[in-house]
């Protein structure tokens, strides 16, 4: 089963929460995709590469990497996380384009089916731990009915200013 929490967040806003998040249990940041089978750590998913600005990466337990699964993109010559089968919680930064506020989110899914078609469920260290994460985003972050999503202090000033949030 899937669970995640949508959110809005500016630079500083994602900054602040990521010092919150990382300070839980050695958990460290991947990016979605590596030029080998072994995921690529960064220190901040503030990460423009070759003129690329990343938005998609992946938390993870440090004592839980070896356990990442990755799978071979042959075409186009990477490897990227499987989230389903992996101890990782997914998470999209929001991005700004200077005219539309683009959603965020942190996803995790606790179960998945086996090759024979039967539930199984991720260690409970793991359930324990992305349970946290989401609980300290929410903690730090405010809800917003309308937009069926959490904002940072910096978000809610840029919708007062005016911004458009694009909630898909």
């Amino acid at each position: 089963m899937g669970h995640q929490i949508n959110f809005f967040l500016s630079p500083d806003d994602i900054f602040k929460l990521e010092k919150e998040i990382l300070s839980l249990e050695n958990t460290l940041i991947l990016k979605d995709q590596s030029r080998g089978p072994f995921p690529s750590t960064v220190k901040s998913t503030e990460l423009t590469e070759n003129g690329r600005h990343w938005l998609f990466f992946y938390l993870v337990r440090e004592k839980d990497l070896d356990k990442v699964i990755t799978k071979e993109v042959v075409t186009q010559g990477h490897w990227r996380i499987d989230e389903m089968f992996s101890p990782v919680i997914e998470l999209i930064r929001s991005s700004y384009d200077g005219e539309i506020f683009r959603r965020g989110r942190l996803y995790y899914n606790d179960t998945y089916y086996n090759g024979q078609g039967k539930l199984v469920s991720k260690t409970p260290g793991f359930c324990a731990w992305a349970k946290k994460v989401i609980s300290k985003a929410r903690r730090n972050l405010i809800y917003d009915k309308n937009l069926l999503s959490y904002l940072g202090k910096e978000a809610i000033e840029m919708r007062e200013a005016g911004v458009r949030f694009q909630p898909f």
